[in-house]
């Protein structure tokens, strides 16, 4: 048989006939008449003859006469076709045979011919033959052609009766779902939803048998029990008076771009957090700059005061309580500086679970005996390059924002894992990069949090405490290190089911913890030198200038680094040592002390500041600045950089 990809009787294809027949001159008389129209013909004078030459001639119409001496041409017809189920038989038969012609007709036989026929006759019958033949071929072709097209299509297909029924279902549906194509047909599309889609999808398909539908959304209930997001499209199947009798529907697989949406919509939430998190940083630094100059003039007096004021003095103990008071507004104004990053950090190998035990032993002190703390560390934990201190905050912070959100009685949790963050979870969090990673986890059994109060946790004064019982800056300050170390922190909570904060901090893998620098000793911190103090801040300046002197130091001032700058140029050979602001109007501390160190690359310059970007001051000491001190400073502390800088001097 023909090749059903290839054209059929086309104009010079052969066109192949069987004659079965047992009048020899009869069949070479059909013969002579056919053969000069192209037809290929094949003989044979019994049925035996004529099934077994079927199977390799391949015939596509056979002539058989109704009579083959004692076998019937019409039991022929049943086996010719079941050797060839394409093969279209013509009876050939006697006009007195008219009834027995009719009987072949409805075992199979396409047409007859009556005997005896004229060429005409016979070549009109066998045209209407072989255009069958082509129609019915196309037709093959075509239904093919759909099949593939529907069986290989990337989208689902069914087609549903009026009681929604499903009557076909093609590959791609049956993998949507779950189901093999026999189990989908005569299964209702209600049984692939779950309560909520039943009653959207009968609302859109009342309207699809109504009018024309647009595509809709849906929750397809697959046979394991996972949902799969699907865009219906429907369209409805109408009878040939126009009624509706049914819809077939294209549903689309949407589950991959609406998790692309949904996680193109959490990356944007992340960048608008990151944005507002790093305006209200600069802002916060910015203010922590005036704040501390502010804390600088009030707890220097203060202590100016007290070494003036004996014990004693009924004075004494309330200048005591505005020392105090100023150093808590320093804590506060620290906490900004950590949130905003703009704290100077000193970083080495850690080894964070040593950090946590040593926590531990301090929330033991301080948190409510009812609360437990358990501990669940792994051993081989890898080595942190991370500021100690800092880390500490991280720790106490979470841990005291754990014993509020319990009250009196609880569990706080602090585990550590190593872990690798791969490519596709660094794709969904914004700013993470793939590596290895030492993951802290602190989780609580407290009263939990809602998502609206989640997504604004890290935000430096929002709080959830009644007033007067937080500053809103605990958190704040902890997504501010947790940057700051180049990490990444989430927080997972739901209300009355506790909360849990996971922090990633990157591996040092192969790295030893550093060991501690050893405290300074103290020094003697009075002289006689002459000290430069180039600040803005007249309270700052004046204050300075009455420590340094009070210490038997001679101060020159300057308000500004141009005014600094002159004076160092008028009095050099007596300036034993410059105190720089680093943060000033006009030329700015950086600058003034690039031009000084050009005027005399030997001159002792300390910088202070209250609010620096990461590496500022230490980029500036590395400029040529001696050493650096951080607004607010005690006198004390003040007194020993000096002294420490000027006797390096002399050495």
């Amino acid at each position: 048989m023909t090749d059903n990809n290839t054209p059929i009787f086309e104009q010079d294809e052969i066109r192949k006939v069987l004659i079965v027949d047992d009048e020899e001159d009869f069949v070479l008389s059909l013969i002579d008449i056919l053969e000069p129209y192209g037809y290929m013909i094949e003989k044979a004078n019994s049925g035996k003859e004529a099934t077994d030459k079927i199977k390799g001639f391949d015939a596509h119409v056979a002539l058989l006469d109704i009579r083959l001496g004692k076998e019937s041409g019409i039991s022929l017809i049943y086996k010719l076709r079941e050797a060839s189920p394409s093969l279209l038989p013509i009876v050939m038969t006697a006009y007195t045979e008219a009834d027995t012609a009719i009987e072949a007709l409805q075992e199979g036989a396409y047409d007859y011919l009556r005997k005896p026929f004229n060429p005409h006759d016979l070549l009109a019958t066998l045209e209407r033959c072989f255009e069958k033949l082509k129609l019915e071929r196309e037709k093959s072709a075509s239904d093919e052609r759909y099949r593939l097209l529907v069986e290989t299509m990337n989208d689902g297909l069914g087609v549903q009766d009026r009681d929604g029924l499903f009557t076909f279902a093609n590959k791609k549906l049956c993998e949507m779902t779950g189901y093999s194509k026999d189990e989908l047909i005569g299964r209702s599309m209600n049984d692939l939803l779950d309560k909520k889609n039943r009653k959207l999808y009968q609302e859109y398909s009342e309207k699809a048998l109504s009018e024309n539908s647009k595509p809709y959304e849906l929750e397809l209930l697959r046979r394991n029990g996972e949902t799969l997001s699907v865009l219906v499209s429907p369209q409805v199947i109408k009878k040939s008076d126009g009624t509706s009798k049914g819809l077939f529907a294209v549903i689309t697989d949407i589950s991959e771009r609406k998790e692309a949406d949904e996680r193109k919509k959490e990356m944007e939430s992340q960048l608008q957090q990151a944005q507002r998190m790093e305006s209200i940083g600069t802002l916060a630094g910015g203010i922590s700059h005036d704040f501390n100059n502010s804390l600088q003039a009030i707890l220097g007096y203060t202590q100016m005061i007290l070494l003036d004021t004996e014990e004693s003095d009924s004075k004494y103990p309330r200048l005591i309580q505005i020392e105090k008071a100023a150093r808590r507004a320093i804590e506060l104004t620290q906490q900004l500086l950590a949130f905003s990053r703009k704290v100077e950090s000193r970083f080495r190998p850690v080894d964070l679970n040593q950090e946590i035990k040593h926590v531990e032993k301090l929330l033991q002190r301080t948190i409510p005996k009812m609360i437990n703390i358990v501990l669940d560390l792994e051993e081989d934990l890898n080595i942190i390059s991370a500021d100690p201190t800092q880390i500490e905050q991280i720790l106490m912070n979470l841990a005291v924002n754990a014993r509020d959100a319990m009250g009196d009685e609880g569990t706080i949790k602090i585990e550590t894992r190593n872990i690798t963050l791969d490519e596709e979870y660094c794709k969904s969090n914004l700013g993470v990069i793939p590596g290895n990673y030492v993951l802290l986890v602190l989780s609580d059994t407290g009263h939990g949090m809602d998502q609206k109060t989640i997504e604004r946790i890290f935000e430096p004064f929002f709080t959830t405490k009644e007033p007067g019982k937080g500053t809103g800056l605990g958190l704040s300050m902890v997504y501010g290190l947790v940057k700051k170390h180049h990490g990444h922190i989430t927080c997972h909570s739901e209300p009355e089911q506790g909360s849990s904060f996971k922090i990633f901090i990157p591996a040092v893998i192969d790295s030893d913890p550093g060991v501690p620098v050893e405290a300074e000793n103290d020094l003697t911190l009075g002289g006689d030198e002459v000290i430069l103090i180039i600040d803005d801040d007249p309270l700052v300046r004046d204050l300075g200038e009455q420590i340094l002197t009070k210490f038997g130091y001679k101060v020159l001032t300057a308000i500004n680094g141009e005014s600094g700058i002159q004076k160092y140029l008028d009095k050099k050979e007596i300036i034993s040592l410059i105190i720089l602001d680093l943060m000033m109007p006009g030329m700015g501390g950086k600058r003034c002390l690039k031009e000084i160190l050009r005027l005399e690359p030997n001159t002792k310059v300390i910088i202070a500041s209250g609010y620096s970007e990461d590496g500022h001051v230490d980029a500036t000491i590395e400029s040529g600045a001696k050493s650096s001190i951080k607004k607010p400073f005690d006198i004390k502390q003040m007194l020993s950089v000096v002294r420490k800088v000027l006797d390096a001097e002399e050495q």
